[in-house]
Parts: structure tokens; sequence; C-alpha cells
């Protein structure tokens, strides 16, 4: 399958947002409070998903309500308006009235559109008031988030397309929470090592009262967790979760793995790669090109921010450092190092 398959039409990010902001209806009046995850491909957005529909909002009369969902709106809409709109040229998506809306987005990993992409641009387009807008900004140790693309992504794109697209992404990613700051917009960052280093209850609940603080500091409206907010996600229904998207997309052996945290996972769980295991899949040159570009770097700064907006502890990642030692001993072991692939 080649890329080539990903673009077709060629025209700005900004003419995108246009034509994608005229195709979402929503109630001027009443507009929802938003909670939107937003992150790069494979740093847990998908179990964010299930964290916020196992969990529930209390309303002003004690009444306990689910949390909406909304599954990639905005790129599924990048995505058929890169396709022209051929597939389905009255795509259109209406934002619910409801207490509390979960909206997720993952930048990446197809193409250079996708790891640009802002989606928030799309509600500036709207005319949708920010302050309704709380953002997440999800990202995760940067080797493993990276190794998870090729494990992915790699028998259908190549591997320098993934590596650059994975840099671009982690800018855009960055750009987004700097023009949040900018704006004063508060926000949150969320880390996956969060659940690593404090139980994934602990960061639930950080989370939730950031969010309560935002939109329900005022009211007696609470987003509250349950037995299925870290836990029992099998137990969830998973029927109409998934926005429609043009086919092109649709390839049941990578979509099987993208979905899986939400379609069988049963718990909020972390788990990374060994050095060993990275220091199979992701190349030397590779690990090169991401530290010249900065990515440890950009990694430290959500570590940060993850700290100082949620209020957990979070350690400081090694992992770039512990790869090289493993090239360094295979090489001295006379190992033979991978080589570049395609």
């Amino acid at each position: 399958m080649s890329t080539s398959q990903y673009k077709l039409a060629d025209r700005p990010l900004k003419q995108y947002y246009e034509e994608i902001a005229s195709r979402i209806k929503w109630n001027r009046d009443n507009p929802p409070d938003i909670a939107y995850v937003i992150g790069l491909a494979r740093t847990g957005t998908s179990a964010s998903l299930n964290v916020f529909r196992g969990s529930r909002i209390d309303d002003i009369d004690g009444v306990t309500h689910p949390i909406t969902i909304g599954y990639q709106i905005f790129k599924a809409g990048l995505r058929h308006g890169m396709l022209d709109w051929r597939e389905n040229p009255n795509w259109n998506f209406e934002l619910p009235v409801t207490p509390l809306f979960y909206m997720k987005h993952s930048i990446g990993p197809y193409s250079d559109e996708e790891s640009r992409y802002n989606p928030l641009k799309v509600f500036e387009q709207m005319g949708f008031p920010l302050r309704k807008i709380f953002p997440i900004f999800l990202y995760r140790d940067p080797l493993d988030a990276f190794a998870s693309w090729i494990d992915m992504w790699s028998s259908i794109i190549p591997r320098k397309t993934l590596l650059e697209n994975f840099i671009t992404s982690s800018n855009t990613l960055r750009e987004i929470r700097e023009q949040m700051k900018t704006a004063g917009i508060p926000y949150s960052t969320l880390l996956y090592e969060s659940i690593r280093d404090n139980s994934p209850d602990e960061t639930a609940n950080a989370l939730f009262n950031q969010i309560n603080q935002r939109f329900f500091e005022k009211s007696r409206k609470r987003v509250i967790t349950t037995e299925h907010t870290t836990k029992k996600w099998d137990e969830l229904e998973t029927g109409g979760l998934f926005t429609d998207q043009p086919t092109v997309y649709e390839v049941p052996e990578i979509d099987e793995k993208v979905h899986h945290d939400v379609k069988a996972k049963k718990s909020w769980e972390y788990k990374m790669k060994t050095p060993d295991m990275l220091a199979s899949i992701v190349l030397p040159e590779e690990v090169k090109r991401l530290e010249e570009t900065g990515i440890p770097q950009i990694y430290e700064e959500f570590r940060l921010d993850c700290e100082k907006t949620l209020g957990i502890p979070i350690k400081e990642s090694n992992s770039f450092k512990s790869i090289k030692e493993v090239f360094t001993r295979r090489s001295s072991e006379g190992k033979v190092m991978p080589t570049n692939r395609k």
C-alpha cells in the first residue's frame, strides 16, 4: 500500500479546517463542555476513551449521566477532505447537547497533513468558544512510541516517512500546547508513564479534578469515577464508537491492532518494551535523528508539564541512554547491528 493513497487533494490545511468546520453543526445557544484528548497515535488516546466512557457525570440535580464519546471526528473529516469528499459528499457531524462531550484526536501517522493537523483550528473556524474546551495533551516515551509506530504501520508506510511524520507530529503537539498557553486556556498534560509511576485510579482522579475545576467549579456537576473507569472495560459497550472514514484507511490487520485498546483491553495498564526489545526495532540512525531533532527535550517538557498540571510525579526518561548502551554492547560482542530497512 503506497502512502500516495492517503493524499489525493492538494490544499492548504487552512482550507481543510474551513471545509470541516462548515460540516459541523452545533447549538450556539448551548454549546457542550468538551474534554478534548489530543496526542500522537499510539500514546494512549484510545485507552483514554475507555477511561471516560467508563466514568460518569453527576449533574446539579444529583442525576448521573454517561459521558458522551466522539471518536476522531475532525480527523475523519480531514481524511474525507483529502479525498475531495468523493466517498461521502454529505459527511457531517452534530455536536451533542450533553453535560460533557469527550473527543479524541490522534496526530499522524500516514501523511504530513495528518502530522501537522491541529483539530482546535476547526473549532476556531466554527466560531466555537474555546473557553468551553479543556485540551488534554497525551505523550509517551518517544522511543517506545516510535517503536509502536514501526510495529503498527511499517508494513504499509516506509520507515523514513514514519520517522519524519513522528517528528513532525511531536512538534505539532508541542505547538498546539504552546498556543493554548499563549491564549491563556487551561489544559492538562497526561503522559502514558503516569500510570507507571502512579496508580491508574490516582491518575484518573488527578485528571478529573482538573476537568471539574475547569468546567464545574461553581456548580455541583462533577466527573466521577466508577468501577469501570480503569478496569472491567470488557463490560463496556463498544457499538457506535467509530466515526465514518474513507475505506482506504480501513486495513483489517491494522485496525484490529489500533482499536485493540477500545475493543479488547480490559484495564488501563502500563507496558513498555525493554531496551533490548527497542534496539531490535529502532535503528541506530533513527535514534540519532530523533535526538538531533530535539525529541527527548520535547518529552522532558511534557513530563514536567504533566507533573505541574496534574500534580503527580513522573520519573525522567532514560530510554535513549539505555538503547545506546544496548547498541554498544551488541557491537562489542560482535553481533550484527540492524541495517537500514525500507
